[in-house]
């Protein structure tokens, strides 16, 4: 389509004006912090800054466990990994770079499965393996069906959706193993 995004959108008089893509991402703060909200930031600051100036911290009585960037399809980053810089590079999947901080009140698990029912529910179906394996997401019970039905997911669907999905499955499977 002609019309992209708003923030690409935005990004254009500055490309005009310098001829130089913009080194900023405007990030959508949400879940356990203090303030959340939108906030600009350069590419590259570490994803701990981000929550601590752009979102004032822990909303009080929260400790973070972990962070869902980028969406469904993103990343899941546990606390101890905030370090990472924002990046595309550093970030595969780092998408639309929306950040939900998850206090350690959210189970690993309880994720899992609300991926699980999103990539489900959003599944177009136009492809096998992702029509049918977004369905069975749920339902495999032990690490090496999952792993493989994520391998056919992510080679096999034709589309980003259906690629993406297994990206922050396998986060949480190798973050948050004793939870799963």
């Amino acid at each position: 389509t002609v019309i992209q995004n708003v923030e690409t959108l935005a990004v254009v008089p500055w490309v005009v004006q310098t001829g130089q893509r913009s080194n900023t991402k405007v990030v959508c703060l949400s879940g356990a912090v203090a303030r959340p909200g939108a906030v600009e930031v350069e590419l590259g600051t570490r994803l701990a800054d981000v929550l601590a100036i752009g979102g004032g911290g822990p909303a009080p009585g929260q400790r973070i466990k972990m962070a869902l960037i980028g969406g469904p399809m993103g990343r899941v980053l546990p606390a101890s990994e905030l370090e990472a810089p924002l990046s595309f590079e550093a970030l595969p999947g780092l998408g639309h770079a929306g950040i939900v901080v998850l206090g350690e009140d959210v189970s690993a698990r309880a994720l899992a499965e609300h991926l699980f029912d999103f990539a489900r529910s959003e599944s177009c179906g136009s492809c096998a393996p992702c029509r049918i394996g977004t369905r069975q997401l749920g339902a495999c019970r032990d690490e090496v069906s999952l792993a493989r039905l994520l391998d056919t997911l992510e080679i096999g669907s034709l589309c980003g959706f259906g690629q993406g999905v297994p990206r922050a499955i396998r986060d949480l499977m190798r973050y948050f193993p004793e939870e799963l």
